[in-house]
C-alpha cells in the first residue's frame, strides 16, 4: 500500500524540480565598435606606441557589470548573470588600441612593449558602473590615463582624469553598454588631444581632473530587449 505514495511523491518531485524550473542565463559583453573616431595629425612623429592593460582594483578585475542604486550611492553591487566578455583591464586596453589605429595615432599602437617603443599609454579605471534612480538609469566612468613619451634620454609624462556621466534612454543593459563606449571614446579624444599638446608646449605635468559636462548627453536605447538582472 506504501510504494503507490511512493510513486506520487517522486512524480510530484520531477514536476518541481524538472523543467519548469530553468537556471537563469548568463549574459556577456562587449565594447561597441569605435564610432565617431576620425584620422588626427601626428604632430609627436611618433612611429610606435604601446597601450598597457588597464590597472583596476579587485571588484573592477572582475568580469561581473557593477551598479549603485541613488537611495545607497555609497554601496556597490554586481549583476550575477550580466559580465563583461573580458576583464574590463583588457577590454578598456583593446577598445583604446583601437580608437588610436582609427585616428592614426601612429603607424604601430600595440599591446604593452615599452621597450621598443616611442611612448607608452597607462590606464586606471577608477569608476565603471550604472546608477540606478527611480526615474532614469546613467552610467559613470572614471579613468586616469597617462602618456610617456621618451625624447633623448628624458621621459616625459603626462598624466590625466576624466570622468564622464550619461543618462541613458531606457533600463536596457545593452543601451548602458553602448553608452560605455560613447563615453570612453570621448575620453579618449580629449585625452589625445591635450597630452600632445602639453608635450609639445613643455615638460610634463601631473594630474589635472575633468569632469563631465553639467547636462549629460541622452543616449538612444538599443534594439535588443532588455536581460534580466
Amino acid at each position: 500500500m506504501k510504494q503507490p505514495s511512493l510513486w506520487i511523491l517522486c512524480l510530484c518531485l520531477c514536476g518541481c524540480f524538472g523543467a519548469g524550473s530553468l537556471a537563469p542565463q548568463d549574459h556577456f559583453y562587449r565594447l561597441p565598435r569605435i564610432a565617431s573616431a576620425v584620422p588626427q595629425a601626428n604632430p609627436l612623429h611618433l612611429q610606435r606606441v604601446a597601450v598597457a592593460g588597464f590597472v583596476a582594483d579587485d571588484l573592477h578585475r572582475d568580469r561581473a557589470l557593477l551598479f549603485s542604486d541613488s537611495a545607497a550611492p555609497l554601496q556597490l553591487r554586481r549583476y550575477h548573470y550580466h559580465h563583461w566578455a573580458a576583464t574590463p583591464s583588457q577590454l578598456l586596453q583593446e577598445h583604446l588600441i583601437s580608437y588610436l589605429r582609427h585616428t592614426q595615432f601612429a603607424p604601430q599602437v600595440v599591446r604593452d612593449d615599452e621597450q621598443q617603443s616611442q611612448a607608452m599609454i597607462r590606464g586606471r579605471i577608477q569608476r565603471l558602473e550604472r546608477i540606478l534612480q527611480p526615474n532614469q538609469t546613467s552610467i559613470l566612468v572614471q579613468v586616469e590615463l597617462s602618456l610617456s613619451y621618451k625624447i633623448a634620454d628624458d621621459i616625459q609624462t603626462v598624466r590625466r582624469e576624466y570622468t564622464r556621466e550619461s543618462v541613458v534612454a531606457d533600463s536596457l543593459l545593452d543601451t548602458s553598454v553602448q553608452a560605455y563606449g560613447l563615453a570612453l571614446e570621448d575620453i579618449y579624444r580629449q585625452f589625445v588631444i591635450e597630452s600632445t599638446h602639453q608635450l609639445l608646449s613643455g615638460p610634463a605635468i601631473v594630474g589635472t581632473t575633468h569632469q563631465s559636462p553639467a547636462a549629460p548627453r541622452r543616449v538612444s536605447p538599443s534594439a535588443t530587449s532588455d536581460p534580466h538582472q
